[in-house]
């Protein structure tokens, strides 16, 4: 009997009220944590588009010909004509060669110019651009903005929505 008096442990009880606590403090934690995700996505999506705009301007000027960063259409072999990027984007050549795709994580809405980004042989681009990325239905939250100038500078802006 003395054996019995010795061992240490948890009861029931006190199992079932820690595991209780547990899941209140997990439940506030999970729609923040959520957020974070989902803001994490947003920048990857925003440095992606900037990478992409600096690789397509480096092989514009390496092969000395104009260069279109696009909406993807469904298939990713053409540009879309619209301004809705979610689909992707695509990095393709003078000669509509598909030179790199990107795609999108679910949850977001990327949006650019309509044309795309074009940059001539020069480096230069026709015209400046802005892309953004921001959650679906974003009411209040995080939206990055990157923002491509005639000569091809490429700078991220953080904002909301």
């Amino acid at each position: 009997m003395s054996r019995l008096k010795d061992m240490r442990g948890f009861t029931l009880v006190e199992l079932m009220i820690t595991i209780a606590i547990l899941a209140i403090v997990l439940s506030i934690a999970a729609p923040s944590f959520r957020d974070i995700l989902l803001n994490n996505r947003i920048n990857t999506a925003a440095q992606e588009m900037q990478a992409a705009v600096q690789i397509a301007r480096s092989e514009a000027v390496k092969l000395k010909q104009t260069v279109t960063v696009c909406a993807a259409n469904d298939d990713f072999d053409a540009c879309e004509k619209t301004t809705d990027w979610t689909q992707g984007w695509l990095l393709i050549l003078s000669d509509d060669e598909v030179l790199k795709v990107w795609t999108v994580s679910d949850g977001l809405n990327v949006t650019g110019p309509e044309d795309g980004i074009i940059i001539l042989a020069s480096g230069m681009l026709r015209t400046a651009v802005d892309i953004s990325a921001q959650k679906k239905s974003c009411s209040s939250g995080v939206k990055q903005t990157v923002k491509v100038s005639l000569t091809g500078i490429v700078k991220m802006e953080k904002g909301s929505c």
